[in-house]
């Protein structure tokens, strides 16, 4: 089971860093942010307490050809990272999700699992996502648990647009 979950979530991060054909690009967003504010959990797990900067891909749930999930990943020259609820919104309520992050290891996690990453959004502007949204969005929000660091907590911030 874990070789599955590990298997398709190595091959949604690979998916989320290639570019697609033109037409194919309804419902993406791509831009970038950061993550900063890292806990001690996080420092202690390895992590430098400086804001890092990331290039971002969000899928919004059921927009253009987007599936029944919200997807966002983080994509820097060291770490890759993606967060996937399936069958939901990502909310202002904490919400476990499926974590993949390749950096100095590789881990794996479904959202069904109790050692599951965990979202949260704090702000959504625009927030009523379309096929037809041509500005740029700005989401902030929450990651716990990230990379499998337990009480490891992290604020993003990212502008997005759909290509």
């Amino acid at each position: 089971m874990m070789k599955k979950v590990l298997t398709g979530a190595v091959a949604a991060l690979v998916a989320g860093a290639l570019p697609l054909a033109a037409g194919a690009l309804t419902g993406r967003f791509h831009g970038g942010g950061t993550l900063s504010n890292w806990t001690p959990a996080c420092i202690n797990d390895g992590w430098v307490d400086t804001p890092e900067r990331y290039e971002v891909r969000f899928h919004p749930r059921g927009v253009g050809s987007n599936r029944d999930r919200d997807s966002i990943a983080f994509f820097s020259g060291q770490h890759a990272m993606s967060f996937v609820l399936n069958g939901g919104d990502f909310s202002s309520a904490w919400q476990p999700v499926t974590h993949a992050f390749l950096g100095s290891g590789i881990t794996a996690v479904d959202q069904n699992q109790p050692e599951a990453a965990r979202i949260r959004i704090l702000s959504m502007w625009p927030n009523n996502l379309t096929e037809n949204t041509d500005q740029p969005v700005r989401i902030r929000g929450q990651i716990q648990h990230l990379a499998a660091a337990r009480w490891c907590r992290v604020d993003f911030d990212v502008i997005v647009q759909q290509r």
